[in-house]
C-alpha cells in the first residue's frame, strides 16, 4: 500500500513515516516507479513505533530496542531449530 493509506492506518502523517524511514526505524520496499510500498509487517512496525512514541520513548531508544528485538528473534529461531 502507498504511504497515504499506511499513514491513515497507523494514525500518523506521511511525513512521520518518511522521518522514521530516514532514521532507520523502518525500510519500505520500493516499486518500479519509486513509490514506497508498505506491507503488513511495515504497518505493524509503524503501529509499534507510534505506541512507543506515545509513551514518550525517544527515537534512539526505539532503535536500540528494535535492534535487540531482531537479535533476540534470530537467537530464538536458531535455538529452536536444534
Amino acid at each position: 500500500m502507498k504511504i497515504k493509506k499506511a499513514a491513515e492506518m497507523c494514525q500518523m502523517t506521511p511525513r512521520n513515516i518518511r522521518f522514521y524511514e530516514e532514521v532507520g526505524l523502518i525500510q519500505a520496499t520500493r516499486v518500479e516507479n519509486g513509490y514506497r510500498d508498505y506491507g503488513k509487517k511495515d504497518i505493524e512496525r509503524l503501529q509499534q513505533i507510534r505506541t512507543l512514541r506515545n509513551l514518550g520513548i525517544r527515537i534512539d531508544s526505539i532503535k536500540a530496542y528494535l535492534k535487540r528485538r531482531r537479535l533476540f528473534i534470530r537467537l530464538f529461531k536458531s535455538v529452536n531449530k536444534s
